[in-house]
């Protein structure tokens, strides 16, 4: 009896010890980051938090699902144009296998900590999934707390949906706490809890960043957005945090306003030159409104930060998987993105020259795609920006 339970044991351990094998064989056939080191706190790249290697930074690049990887090569092709001294570091993440795909996600996350800098695409393919979004998931490992967009109206887009008021604001935003903190928990069979998490310690840190940004960027007034009568007590220390910061910024002006007359201020009146702070919940009401009065959601970009990392995006997260190939999507948000990261990093003479570039394509060409108006594809517009490109480079406007 003895020796069958041994033999028994052996077998399905046995087992186990070889499916483990396999399963790291597959991992490395299937892991083609030239970069990859576990380890990389001691890695060549560990030791240098900037990801520099011979002067040019080194980025990651993960393409995303559906019009992602399409958009990632126009972003190179841009930055080839401009002479942007950025090597990518490119991943994928599998979406057929979902152990893959976490290991995938891990791999970036360990990318992203020894570049210190990344930019994406969307990383959803299934967004009727129950399992938590890969998105919001690499927020919280790598505590990406400070989710920022800045609205600008361009004249040339006269679209039904656009505004003929002048819009420069801001967004920043909730990005690991509120509805993003993820946490819940089942109660009984028939219930389940979700929990709008809200600390003093996340929440003046993100009203830091907001005042920060406000200094650097020449804005006249933080205005904390908060929801009236909308759980009381989180907004009561939302808005009690804030306020408290303030108190550190006097050359800032501060006003706090509720959603609602800050929406009916914004319907009627020019809105420019302020930072607009918000919680998770009310910064996603307050983007989508202005992503209509500007005309289109493909026209801002997202930038995400955490106290080490940064993450780029277009503002949009489609997927466009109807859009494959087919020469219509509007590639002015990861253009956009493109000029953002660039700044980032401090090439500042790059990051002008792509953003103005953009402007003239919209502004003074027109070329515009169809959800803004216009009748061009997408070639023709990212050919009209590079015109552009071509002739700062030419008057030695952007060296590398």
């Amino acid at each position: 009896m003895f020796t069958k339970i041994i033999g028994f044991l052996k077998r399905r351990y046995l087992h186990k010890y070889l499916l483990n094998i396999d399963q790291k064989r597959n991992f490395q056939h299937k892991n083609k980051n030239p970069y990859y080191d576990p380890n990389f706190e001691t890695s060549i790249h560990g030791s240098n938090p900037s990801g520099k290697i011979g002067g040019r930074n080194l980025v990651t690049m993960v393409k995303g699902v559906g019009i992602g990887p399409e958009l990632m090569l126009i972003l190179k092709d841009v930055f080839a144009c401009v002479n942007a001294p950025v090597m990518f570091e490119e991943l994928d993440i599998d979406e057929e296998d979902p152990e893959m795909a976490e290991a995938d996600m891990e791999n970036l996350a360990l990318s992203i900590r020894r570049n210190g800098v990344a930019v994406k695409g969307n990383l959803e393919k299934d967004q009727k999934s129950l399992i938590i979004s890969k998105n919001i998931s690499l927020n919280l490992k790598l505590d990406l707390f400070a989710h920022l967009i800045d609205f600008r109206s361009y004249p040339g887009v006269k679209h039904k949906k656009s505004t003929d008021r002048e819009i420069n604001v801001s967004i920043v935003r909730q990005n690991t706490e509120g509805a993003f903190a993820m946490v819940e928990h089942e109660i009984g069979k028939k219930a389940v809890e979700h929990l709008n998490l809200t600390t003093r310690f996340n929440t003046e840190r993100l009203a830091r960043f907001a005042f920060k940004h406000a200094t650097q960027h020449c804005k006249e007034r933080v205005v904390v957005v908060f929801n009236k009568g909308y759980h009381e007590e989180a907004e009561g220390l939302f808005l009690s945090s804030c306020q408290t910061v303030a108190e550190e910024y006097p050359d800032i002006k501060f006003k706090s306003q509720s959603i609602g007359s800050f929406l009916r201020t914004i319907m009627v009146e020019d809105y420019r030159d302020n930072v607009i702070l918000a919680s998770s919940v009310g910064g996603q009401m307050i983007s989508s409104v202005l992503c209509g009065f500007i005309g289109c959601s493909a026209l801002v970009c997202s930038c995400i930060y955490g106290e080490k990392y940064a993450v780029f995006e277009p503002a949009a997260r489609q997927r466009g998987m109807k859009l494959v190939g087919q020469n219509t999507v509007n590639p002015a948000g990861i253009l956009l993105t493109g000029a953002s990261l660039l700044r980032h990093l401090g090439h500042d003479e790059h990051a002008t020259a792509l953003q103005e570039a953009v402007d003239e394509t919209i502004n003074c060409d027109q070329v515009l795609t169809r959800d803004i108006g216009g009748t061009a594809s997408t070639c023709d517009m990212v050919d009209t920006v590079k015109k552009h490109l071509k002739t700062r480079v030419a008057m030695g406007m952007c060296e590398e």
